[in-house]
């Protein structure tokens, strides 16, 4: 099964995720749906989906009660998912490149802005950051 309008496919996604989206297509809801009766972000319910999505103890937690099911299933398949799918030292240099340079493009980007309207330097990585997570590694 190809989900065409998330640009995932089922098998590229963890066991969590996998879990996540077999109870989506029984429910028949979205992720947005999901994600609003969990009390997540749309997009940080759809990392939990991927193979190196790492997600926090409070939304598997949030997502558990959403979905009516124990916390200890999910953190059990969270932890399943961390064996079969380790984060690689190439993983890990990829995304530390990726985010230097997303912080070099955003400041050569913004240094055309006022003074009082330029990110700081604090903004810029945590922007950085959280586009290079977007990336598939």
């Amino acid at each position: 099964m190809h989900l065409s309008y998330m640009k995932l496919a089922y098998n590229d996604c963890s066991p969590l995720g996998q879990f996540i989206l077999k109870y989506m297509r029984e429910e028949d809801l979205t992720l947005k749906d999901l994600a609003a009766k969990a009390g997540l972000t749309r997009p940080g319910l759809r990392t939990m989906l991927e193979k190196h999505g790492s997600p926090t103890e409070t939304s598997l937690i949030k997502l558990a009660d959403a979905m009516n099911v124990s916390p200890h299933l999910l953190f059990k398949l969270k932890h399943q998912n961390e064996i079969e799918n380790p984060i690689t030292p190439d993983a890990i240099n990829f995304f530390i490149q990726a985010v230097e340079k997303l912080v070099k493009a955003i400041r050569e980007a913004t240094k055309d802005l006022p003074e009082e309207k330029r990110p700081d330097n604090d903004e810029i990585l945590l922007l950085a950051v959280k586009t290079a997570r977007m990336i598939n590694y």
